[in-house]
């Protein structure tokens, strides 16, 4: 529950599902409230290197009608302006 928590409030917006087993909803538990978090492969803030834009940007330069399609990241991330 505690990845799921730090899963929605970070990141990428969106639901986030926790599938709960019928044996565990029927089981008595003494609840551990501060458990080690394992998200390997999660890294929300990645930014991309100097070399990665500049490939980007001459990619654009060469193409003959460019077009840059954007999702709502660019939104939610406020890059979005000029």
């Amino acid at each position: 529950m505690k990845e799921a928590f730090h899963l929605a409030r970070t990141g990428r917006p969106g639901p986030v599902i926790v599938d709960v087993p019928k044996d565990v909803q029927n089981r008595s538990i003494v609840p551990d409230y501060d458990p080690p978090m394992n998200l390997p492969g999660y890294r929300p803030d990645r930014r991309a290197s100097r070399a990665e834009l500049l490939q980007v940007l001459d990619s654009v330069r060469q193409a003959c009608r460019p077009i840059i399609y954007a999702g709502g990241g660019i939104i939610a991330a406020d890059a979005g302006r000029c």
